[in-house]
């Protein structure tokens, strides 16, 4: 019955030490939750918008949208840079 017993108490001491080591991973991953729970907001809220694009003959996708007039030559040259990023050319699609 030693034995036994010895093998209850050893099974109890891993059962807390696991118990334990989750309490502590649970605390570092809590830490970060907010944060993920943002990058998923937000990668939904892309993939929303760009299933309202439209996409033509040649795969590329088209959306229009609106820009406060103060904005609109900063957003211009971001599509400019990413248009030709995408591209490898310096043309312009609008």
């Amino acid at each position: 019955t030693s034995d036994v017993h010895n093998d209850i108490l050893e099974r109890k001491r891993i059962l807390d030490r696991n118990q334990d080591d989750i309490t502590v991973l649970l605390r570092e991953v809590a830490q970060f939750i907010e944060v993920w729970k943002w990058i998923a907001m937000r990668e939904k809220s892309i993939y929303h918008t760009m299933n309202h694009f439209s996409s033509d003959v040649q795969g590329v996708l088209r959306a229009e949208g609106w820009v406060i007039s103060v904005k609109k030559e900063e957003v211009v040259d971001i599509v400019a840079k990413a248009h030709e990023e995408a591209s490898g050319s310096s043309s312009q699609s609008f």
